[in-house]
């Protein structure tokens, strides 16, 4: 019960701050687009990817300096995918494409993954932001 009324006595004392420290911020500049797609990760850049085959003006942001997510900002070197899907190849163009790209770059993308999964790895993580960003320059950006 104490620990209630102190919780309430810290939110009523600091919510005029947490207000005041907070003042709406103007825009930088105005950006006119078809497609405004919020967040580089791999679902980002297909969306815009997508988007630009099919003719339109895309806006994408990222707060990171890179693009791709789970394959160069997170850090990780190998492509999250399903035994069903590698076996069935269940990607969509654009990612189908993106694989292909990232497997060209590097000399060895087939390792033995765990538990002898066969997966598309990739040594540099830059190698995924690297492929993003041409992908997009191709579509005219």
């Amino acid at each position: 019960m104490a620990w209630a009324a102190l919780s309430l006595a810290l939110i009523e004392i600091l919510s005029p701050i947490a207000a005041i420290a907070t003042p709406p911020r103007s825009p930088d500049r105005m950006v006119a687009c078809d497609a405004l797609v919020v967040g580089g990760g791999l679902a980002g850049v297909a969306t815009a990817y997508e988007a630009l085959l099919a003719g339109r003006t895309v806006c994408l942001t990222e707060i990171t300096d890179w693009m791709g997510g789970q394959i160069s900002a997170q850090g990780t070197s190998a492509l999250d995918e399903r035994p069903t899907q590698q076996a069935l190849q269940f990607y969509s163009r654009g990612y189908l494409e993106l694989r292909r790209r990232i497997q060209e770059r590097q000399r060895d993308p087939e390792s033995g993954g765990l538990l002898g999964e066969r997966k598309t790895c990739f040594c540099a993580v830059r190698v995924g932001d690297v492929v993003a960003r041409r992908n997009a320059a191709r579509c005219g950006t």
